[in-house]
């Protein structure tokens, strides 16, 4: 198991997809907050994952107004 270095005011949060326990510095949370983000709740690793998910299905997805296929609808 590996030795986390926790400062006041730092949170460990339990990650929503894989169960990991991260680490949320006081420094990422005042990131987060003057970006007026939300707490993450998922890790880095999974947030990484979760965002190329969205992005291959953004990319697959056909604009509005474009036509798909040979039949032109």
């Amino acid at each position: 198991m590996t030795s986390i270095q926790m400062y006041e005011g730092d949170k460990l949060i339990e990650c929503v997809g894989c169960k990991v326990v991260f680490l949320f510095s006081v420094g990422e949370a005042a990131f987060f907050k003057d970006h007026d983000l939300d707490e993450p709740k998922r890790c880095a690793p999974c947030r990484h994952v979760r965002r190329e998910e969205k992005e291959r299905i953004a990319a697959d997805t056909p604009a509005e107004g474009e036509e798909v296929g040979d039949c032109g609808v």
